[in-house]
């Protein structure tokens, strides 16, 4: 495949892959076979492929089937032309104030050269050369962009995985930036048919235009943007229930079950006809699959399709020509929508003004081949459908010069030497530094070959169950409502626990101190009644054993800082603050029987 006169080929790909891993066997089989026969078809020389909720929601069972994953793309024949390769996996869910769960995995073919990736701490571009994957945290990792939306955003939600991840590339003298983002969701179908915009409605508003302010005012250079992801966005409910029930149908509310209700819209003509049954979590339709996937209803409900016009200035799209992309049910047996919520075109691919100009700028027979559909429409692929765009671009010669967009924008004013600008188009592109890692990010590379990358030994998937296991224990009156959720909302619902067990670990701590203080009184009580008797260089407090063994240590270390900070008053001796740290040591329960640290009867 050549890239200089017939252009270089480029495949976009948003996939909310959540599902897809609670159905190892059936669902992420699909998912990949068409993943791969899309390639197969197109031909890319460059892909994108930007995955939301990574692992799913169930990651006590489901963390292991991501490795499964990118393994199986990397070792089957249509990816193996693809030499050069990076993947992002932000996987680290215990620290839940980084935790997006993003995966962004890119895949360049060997016949295309110059590629290199910015490193956003040093502001230089690194070649592209053989296959690496950061996975678990990955938050010290340079070559890429990572933040999670502040809580300020979205108040109700005690926890959430909401955030974005860019990535910068210079390919064929082409400079653009990559960014995976997922936005909130509707929490309740009642909020959200009140009235346009919804809170719901305001809270994404809100969250992309955060986003695109950073990347506006930040330090780097302002280039074409392909900013693809969940967006979440959601039609003027109001006015599609309006729409389908003729303003003039009657509706009741039903009885309520607990804490679900639901309003049922009647049709007055025919008798016992439900038009539109309402809840929470319930979006009922007759005719549900017919009045969504039906083309010619696409005109209207696109109409509908208000949100992303509230960026009309910043983001562009090319025509949509596919059915809403969520919510499809999460069987592998049949492609159809899940009546919980109003199909919506949630998966979306958009562009910044320059990068639209960038595409539209070509000759018009690549022009014509831009294509931007949907991956698998009758095929079971989860409760997302992948959403693509396809293009290619031929790159003119001084289009740009790479060298002049390594650093960060400058003040017009300020005054640059010409030679020294003539030596960044030079020397610009140093040898491969490779970016600090942090401790917990597991690392993969090979050789500029067709080898295949070997995982490091750091078993995430087996630490995952230890903890989700020890959570149970702490936790299991609350544990069943997870598994019954519907995966796409209520797995925030359930994460919320997770930033619980910090509150919980906390007031443990503040129990297991006043605990320690009234422990401490009754040996300093019984050393004082026991002192006239015993020898003075053999005063010792009683221990109350029972006390103690029922307890054991947090971990098998502490630091020399904590050792420090246990309570001695001013005046002891140096052996009689080790051994009252030694008893300290042995206040708090067994890690490994409980993740919060909590006080053990």
């Amino acid at each position: 495949m050549s890239s200089n006169k017939e252009g270089c080929p480029f495949l976009l790909v948003t996939a909310n892959v959540g599902s897809i891993f609670e159905d190892p066997d059936g669902l992420l089989k699909i998912w990949i076979l068409e993943f791969l026969k899309t390639i197969e078809n197109l031909q890319p020389l460059f892909i994108a492929l930007h995955c939301q909720e990574v692992g799913g929601k169930n990651y006590e069972t489901s963390m292991k089937h991501v490795k499964y994953f990118v393994k199986t793309l990397l070792d089957s024949e249509q990816l193996m032309p693809y030499c050069n390769v990076r993947v992002f996996l932000d996987e680290d869910f215990t620290h839940t104030e980084n935790f997006t769960a993003l995966g962004n995995l890119y895949f360049i073919h060997e016949s295309l050269k110059d590629v290199k990736l910015f490193d956003f701490e040093s502001k230089i571009f690194h070649p592209v050369i053989g296959r690496e994957i950061f996975s678990g945290n990955i938050e010290d990792v340079t070559l890429k962009e990572k933040a999670k939306f502040p809580q300020q955003l979205f108040p109700e939600c005690k926890w959430s995985r909401k955030g974005y991840l860019r990535t910068r590339w210079s390919c064929e003298n082409f400079i653009f930036d990559l960014t995976n983002i997922h936005l909130f969701h509707d929490a309740s179908n009642f909020i959200a048919m009140e009235s346009f915009p919804s809170q719901y409605t305001v809270i994404r508003q809100d969250a992309l235009q955060h986003v695109l302010d950073k990347f506006n005012n930040d330090d780097y250079e302002s280039v074409p943007m392909f900013i693809f992801g969940d967006f979440n966005f959601r039609l003027d409910m109001k006015a599609v229930i309006e729409r389908l029930t003729q303003d003039d149908i009657n509706h009741s509310k039903g009885a309520k079950n607990g804490s679900s209700e639901t309003i049922s819209f009647k049709d007055p003509m025919v008798e016992d006809k439900t038009i539109l049954t309402l809840g929470k979590k319930v979006f009922d339709l007759s005719d549900h699959d017919k009045t969504f996937l039906h083309e010619q209803n696409h005109k209207w409900l696109l109409d509908l399709d208000k949100e992303v016009k509230c960026f009309e200035d910043q983001l562009y799209e090319f025509n949509i020509g596919f059915p809403p992309s969520y919510p499809f049910t999460e069987e592998a047996t049949c492609s159809s929508y899940m009546k919980t919520r109003c199909p919506a075109w949630c998966d979306r691919i958009l562009l910044n003004k320059s990068a639209m100009d960038l595409i539209r700028d070509q000759s018009s027979d690549l022009l014509d081949e831009v294509k931007y559909d949907m991956i698998g429409k009758n095929v079971p692929m989860g409760d997302h459908k992948p959403i693509l765009l396809s293009f290619k671009l031929i790159a003119p010669a001084g289009k740009w010069r790479s060298g002049l967009l390594l650093f960060p924008r400058k003040d017009s004013t300020e005054h640059v030497h010409v030679d020294f600008l003539s030596r960044l188009r030079t020397y610009s592109i140093p040898s491969m530094r490779r970016p600090r890692l942090h401790f917990k990010a597991r690392r993969t590379t090979s050789a500029s070959t067709r080898h295949k990358p070997v995982f490091h030994d750091q078993d995430w998937s087996a630490k995952t169950q230890e903890l989700f296991r020890s959570l149970r224990l702490c936790h299991s009156d609350r544990w069943s409502s997870r598994l019954q959720s519907h995966h796409s909302s209520s797995s925030e619902e359930w994460y919320a626990d997770l930033s619980n067990v910090e509150e919980l670990s906390s007031s443990t701590k503040a129990a297991e101190s006043s605990e320690k203080d009234h422990m401490n009184t009754d040996l300093s009580d019984n050393c004082r009644l026991e002192s006239s008797s015993q020898h003075q260089g053999d005063k010792k407090p009683p221990l109350n054993l029972a006390m103690v063994e029922n307890r054991s240590s947090p971990s098998n270390e502490i630091s020399s800082g904590q050792l420090n900070s246990v309570g001695t008053q001013s005046g002891e001796s140096t052996d009689t603050k080790s051994k009252n740290n030694d008893r300290k040591l042995k206040t708090t329960c067994d890690h490994e029987k409980c993740p919060c640290h909590c006080i053990v009867t």
